[in-house]
């Protein structure tokens, strides 16, 4: 879970994206809120939870395990742009 945490803020940093707040931990799941450009936006990673093997197709090898995991990305867009400190006042209203 930390890992794909990792990759989610690597690549929003890639994209010059500036991280306005973050939160949470593994267990409970993970946010991220974000402003660029005229943009402003919330990678919500809930946790990890393991999923019934109801297919047999895609069941896992032997050292395997099937899991679910949700992912929302909400983004608004505005007509001037964002500066990151308003970013983070407006981004308590998500």
């Amino acid at each position: 879970m930390q890992a794909l945490r990792d990759d989610v803020t690597s690549r929003l940093t890639a994209l010059k994206c500036q991280i306005v707040e973050e939160s949470g931990n593994p267990a409970d799941g993970f946010k991220i809120k974000y402003a660029i450009g005229k943009s402003q936006g919330t990678v919500i990673l809930d946790p990890v939870r393991s999923a019934p093997n109801s297919l047999a197709a895609a069941a896992p090898g032997p050292d395997q395990s099937a899991v679910k995991l949700r992912i929302q990305i909400k983004e608004k867009w505005f007509k001037a742009d964002v500066h990151p400190i308003t970013a983070q006042i407006r981004a308590q209203s998500f």
